[in-house]
């Protein structure tokens, strides 16, 4: 382009102005070349990523991810293994439907909300058990101090344990996403809600908040579309990188966490300090429908 404009543009536009006209087109082209210069810099200067495919992961279908002794579980329908960077293990017994939602428990082990019956599955030990939960559709869930969470029907219930009933908890709004935290239960929808004892959800609606649904991860509330992306942390609002944000992890941490966030088609990008900055870690083109991040080992897994 620069070639372009010296060889071809440059010397046409000079020959039709005057002479106090020319010297400000010389200007800016020599304006044009430092911005152009700068750009490239800056591209330069970005980290070199490289995602590798694991072995043996086409075929796995639609699962969720979920990230633990340095791998990560993939769950989908009917099906979970665990997945290191040397390629997929074998089946482990895992015979429910595709969850949606799922994490660890120290209480219950790995867990999964299944969507399309009315369960929960963990696994405590080397074998999967079923814990019923309330009837309704549900794709979203969370697991704290032992006690498990479901959004069903726009309402938020709770049971405190497998075999235990599942109660309504009280929230004066439509609940559209629910998770967990060190320090206690998110809840959003027309508004944010947090409770420090899991049961008593007072109003925690960040400064703009405007959606009437959204998905909370690790405190941040985030809603993404096909043309447009909204993120929130605790104390207001935080840039989006792209549009179209697919998926959110949050760090666990009592200080400024880090984020990753997956697009679909727009890459995956990295904040350093909570939202406020991102850095494009590549991967244009690629759908990303769930990621993990196994945060001691500093590895981010993705599923397209």
């Amino acid at each position: 382009l620069g070639v372009f404009v010296d060889l071809v543009g440059l010397p046409s536009l000079l020959g039709l102005l005057e002479r106090e006209q020319r010297r400000f087109a010389v200007i800016g082209n020599v304006a044009f070349h430092v911005i152009i210069g700068c750009a490239g810099v800056a591209l330069l200067a970005q980290p070199p990523v490289a995602f590798d495919r694991v072995p043996g992961s086409d075929g796995l279908g639609e699962r969720l991810l979920i990230a633990r002794d340095g791998g990560v579980w993939a769950v989908t329908d009917g099906s979970a293994r665990f997945v290191t960077t040397d390629g997929v293990g074998p089946p482990t017994g895992y015979s429910g439907s595709l969850p949606w939602s799922g994490g660890w428990d120290e209480r219950h082990g790995l867990w999964v909300l299944a969507d399309k019956e009315d369960a929960v599955y963990f696994r405590p030990e080397d074998t999967w058990e079923r814990w019923p939960r309330a009837t309704g559709l549900s794709q979203h869930g969370a697991m704290w101090r032992g006690q498990a969470y479901a959004r069903i029907g726009g309402a938020l219930w709770t049971s405190p344990g497998p075999g235990a009933d599942w109660h309504q908890l009280q929230i004066d709004g439509t609940v559209t996403d629910v998770s967990a935290t060190r320090d206690g239960v998110w809840a959003a929808g027309t508004r944010v809600w947090f409770a420090e004892d899991g049961a008593t959800f007072r109003d925690a609606t960040p400064a703009g908040y405007s959606a009437l649904r959204a998905e909370v991860v690790g405190g941040y509330v985030f809603t993404g579309s096909l043309f447009s992306c909204s993120l929130w942390a605790p104390d207001g609002p935080r840039p989006c990188p792209v549009r179209d944000a697919r998926v959110l992890a949050v760090e666990p941490t009592d200080g400024t966490p880090q984020l990753w966030l997956g697009s679909w088609g727009q890459g995956v990008w990295y904040s350093p300090d909570g939202g406020q900055t991102w850095v494009d870690y590549g991967g244009r083109g690629l759908e990303v429908r769930q990621l993990a991040v196994d945060w001691p080992n500093r590895r981010v897994w993705f599923s397209t």
